[in-house]
C-alpha cells in the first residue's frame, strides 16, 4: 500500500488518536505532493482493512486531498458496536483533520458506509459523504433527517464550496 501512494509524491504515515472510551484508534495518513487544502476519510467494510479502500485514496491524492485511512482491525476496543462507539471515533478523526483542512469529506464502503452515516448525527463538519452499499436497516432513519445532495469532489460531481454544500443539505 505504501508503494501505491509513492507515485503521488507521498507516503503513508501511521497516526493514532484516542476515542472517548480510551480505545486507541489507528490509521494511515498521506499528504499529496500538491495539496488543495481538503481531506477525506476512507472507511472500509467489515472483515476488511484499509487496503480495501486504499485504491480510492489514489484518486483523492491525485486531486490534492489529504487521505486518512482508519483501520478497525488495528484499533483498540474489544467488540464492533455497529455505530454506537465507532461514530465517536469518526468524530475524533474529523477533529484531527479539521485543524489543517478547509474541508473534510467522507467515503465508506459497506460497514464503513453505515458508520459514516451513523456518525452524521453528531458530526456536522463533513462537507460531503459517499456511502457505498451501507447496511440499509441501520442507516435508513438517519437518511431521512439529513441527506447530502452534492459532493464537493470536482473529479466526480462538480465543484461546490463548503457553504454551498451545507445550504443544499436537507
Amino acid at each position: 500500500m505504501v508503494a501505491m501512494y509513492a507515485s503521488f509524491g507521498s507516503d503513508l504515515q501511521p497516526v493514532a488518536i484516542h476515542a472517548a472510551d480510551g480505545a486507541e484508534l489507528h490509521a494511515g495518513y498521506s499528504l499529496p505532493e500538491h495539496q488543495n487544502g481538503k481531506a477525506v476519510i476512507l472507511l472500509h467494510g467489515i472483515g476488511d482493512n484499509r487496503g480495501g479502500v486504499a485504491g480510492y485514496g489514489q484518486a483523492f491524492l491525485n486531486q490534492g486531498y489529504r487521505v486518512l485511512l482508519p483501520d478497525s482491525g488495528e484499533s483498540g476496543g474489544t467488540v464492533a458496536t455497529y455505530g454506537l462507539l465507532e461514530s465517536d471515533g469518526i468524530h475524533g478523526w474529523v477533529s484531527w483533520l479539521d485543524g489543517g483542512a478547509t474541508c473534510v469529506d467522507g467515503f465508506g464502503e459497506s460497514m464503513g458506509a453505515t458508520l459514516l452515516l451513523e456518525s452524521m448525527r453528531a458530526e456536522p463538519r463533513f462537507c460531503a459523504v459517499v456511502a457505498e452499499s451501507p447496511f440499509f436497516q441501520v442507516s435508513q432513519h438517519r437518511l431521512r433527517s439529513r441527506t447530502i445532495l452534492r459532493a464537493s469532489w470536482p473529479f466526480w460531481s462538480g465543484e461546490n464550496s463548503r457553504e454551498d454544500h451545507r445550504s443544499s443539505a436537507g
